[in-house]
Parts: C-alpha cells; structure tokens; sequence
C-alpha cells in the first residue's frame, strides 16, 4: 500500500484518488496503474472508481472497452455510492453502449452541477475535443472558471 514518505503512514483513499487525479491531469506517472491499485485495496471506494472508469473511457483503444465493461461492473457493485459517483457511473455506461453524445451529456451535466469536479471537466473537455466540438471547450471551461481559485488542486489544468 502506497505511504506518504513523510510519516510512513499509508495514505488515505482521498489523498490516493487526488495523486491518480493529478496524475491524469499532469500526464506525469501511469493514473491507470493508480487507479487499479486504489480500487483494489479500497473496492467500496466510489470515487476511486469513478477515476477508473473515466481513464478507461479516454482510452479510446477498442480493446479497452472489455477493461472498461469489467470496471463498471465492479463500480455498480460499490453498495450506496454518493449520488455525483452514481453519475459518473452511468456517464461510462453511456460511453460503453456507444452512446458518445450521451455520455458527454451525462459528463457535461455532471460539470454543470459541480464546477469543481475536475474529472468529469477532464472527460468531458477530451470528448469535445475528439469529436470537434469546439464551442463547447470554449464554453464549458469559461462557465466554471469563476467556481475556481489558484489554491485549489488541478486549478492550473482548468486554466489550461
């Protein structure tokens, strides 16, 4: 299990998820190899899944749709995830069943209602970018710029 080197105390669920999160969104170490290992030691942990599944969703590899069915399904066994957690859940199920408008929709609203939440800014801001819908990194970045300070994680990625 991952330690913070200061203290030698294993780190907690949250503090693994945000090292995955900036992972993803430095592009610096393997998020993927995180987030595998974050569900493995904590399979009830939803957000741990849920970074999972949005990782695996911007695979975009054909082959990662097997990897992908596998995770939902693990992630629709976490019992009472928290209603922003079931979201993303259903925002990848969208993506598994080819519903890409859908899912982006789903990812976008999930943005929409929580301007903070970078990873569902993340997958979404992929997704307009793939499919050419620029109005939309325009846009979906402006409206949750002012919801954002420079001493919050990731602030420098929504800038970006």
């Amino acid at each position: 299990m991952p330690q913070d080197r200061r203290s030698m105390e294993p780190l907690s669920e949250d503090d693994r998820f945000q090292a995955a999160l900036a992972m993803l969104h430095t592009g610096q170490g393997n998020a993927l190899v995180a987030a595998d290992a974050l569900v493995r030691d904590h399979p009830s942990f939803a957000a741990g899944h849920c970074v999972r599944l949005a990782l695996l969703v911007m695979a975009t590899r054909e082959d990662a749709m097997v990897d992908l069915a596998r995770a939902l399904n693990e992630a629709q066994a976490v019992s009472a995830p928290d209603a922003r957690a079931r979201r993303h859940f259903d925002a990848a199920a969208a993506w598994l069943a080819r519903d890409l408008r859908g899912a982006l929709d789903a990812y976008g609203a999930i943005v929409t209602d929580h301007p903070d939440d970078s990873l569902a800014l993340r997958v979404a801001h992929f997704g307009d970018l793939q499919w050419g819908r620029t109005e939309y990194l325009r846009d979906r970045v402006a409206v949750v710029l002012p919801h954002w300070n420079d001493g919050m994680p990731g602030y420098g990625h929504v800038l970006g």
